[in-house]
């Protein structure tokens, strides 16, 4: 157990330490698909000593001419890589709809050096009734690189 806080704590000082510059701009929207929600977050800007450094995370959520609903999600994180779902929902909806809540690793909304938001639960709803809901780790690709540095350690 120790062990497991020992390298959250490292994967998230790496994670807030370690940005990746992006000059590529997001993917061009494609013909027929309407933005309906975009939500970006920079959970190390306050931790770090350079532009250069800073982490940004995003979700962006679309809706083509027939209905069907996109979500995309991407990082200019070296631990990310850019992915995306679709919901089959054929009612039209708008932002109202749509709900990101950004999360710590533990599930928290409060943050700290040591626990920065690396995790978007991503709620897409009808009125009361929820359509899809689904949790995307923008940290699960760091936590593999520990976990597989430190088992080939042993």
């Amino acid at each position: 157990m120790k062990k497991i806080k020992l390298l959250l704590i490292f994967f998230v000082i790496c994670f807030s330490l370690v940005g990746c510059s992006s000059n590529n701009s997001q993917t061009e929207e494609n013909i027929g698909e309407k933005v309906i929600f975009k939500s970006t977050i920079s959970p190390n800007e306050e931790y770090v000593s350079s532009k250069d450094e800073i982490v940004n995370q995003t979700i962006k959520i679309t809706q083509n001419e027939e209905g069907e609903i996109f979500v995309e999600a991407s990082s200019n994180s070296a631990f990310f890589e850019k992915m995306s779902y679709s919901v089959e929902y054929y009612k039209e909806i708008d932002e109202k709809d749509v709900e990101v809540k950004w999360l710590t690793l533990m599930g928290s909304d409060k943050t700290s050096k040591e626990n920065q938001l690396c995790v978007a639960d991503i709620i897409i709803k009808d009125g009361a009734e929820v359509v899809s809901e689904r949790k995307v780790n923008f940290a699960k690709k760091a936590i593999e690189t520990i976990v597989e540095d430190v088992t080939s350690e042993q």
